[in-house]
């Protein structure tokens, strides 16, 4: 870790020389979850690809330990928390125990991911107050909790446009209605 005056650079947007981080912007702090949670394709951080739920090669006790020096992709991302300066402290991933992403997910179709990177945070005040703000500007929500079980919520943005089929692995395939006939055949 890079210390300048007892400080850690990753502390300190005002002394690091990439120009994406101005003086003012919101610090990861403490917050590594995008180190561990978020699969990383091969050939970024090393030959091998990095699943979600491990800790990325570089990843260090205080921080990424080739943070000047970090692939596009890492310098490039930001997690929902660190993009919304409207989002509470207590959102943060490593505080809430969510990591959220929004994306395009095709022309024009705003959605969002959630993962649970804690046990039960989905069931906190928090993630509930989570889930509405991100219901406000999305048409689908895909939530992955800690046992990988993938949910898809319905966003509260309407767009009249065509639905994609949007593939794997963040959407599952949309499994056919049961009739109440049917399921009352079943019991």
């Amino acid at each position: 870790m890079l210390l300048v005056t007892g400080r850690s650079l990753l502390d300190d947007p005002t002394t690091i020389t990439d120009e994406r981080v101005v003086s003012g912007a919101r610090r990861c702090g403490a917050c590594k979850a995008c180190c561990t949670y978020l699969p990383i394709p091969s050939g970024q951080v090393g030959a091998d690809a990095k699943p979600a739920g491990v800790d990325c090669p570089h990843l260090g006790a205080d921080g990424c330990r080739i943070y000047m020096r970090r692939p596009r992709l890492c310098a490039d991302f930001r997690c929902d928390w660190h993009r919304n300066r409207s989002w509470p402290q207590n959102w943060r991933p490593d505080i809430s125990g969510l990591l959220c992403l929004s994306e395009e997910i095709h022309k024009g179709l705003p959605a969002a991911l959630v993962y649970e990177i804690r046990h039960s945070a989905l069931e906190t005040p928090s993630a509930a107050a989570i889930i509405e703000r991100l219901k406000q500007n999305t048409v689908v929500i895909a939530v992955v909790n800690t046992r990988q079980r993938r949910y898809r919520l319905a966003g509260n943005l309407y767009l009249d446009a065509p639905h994609p089929k949007i593939p794997a692995p963040h959407f599952p395939a949309q499994r056919p209605a049961i009739s109440r006939v049917e399921s009352t055949k079943a019991a």
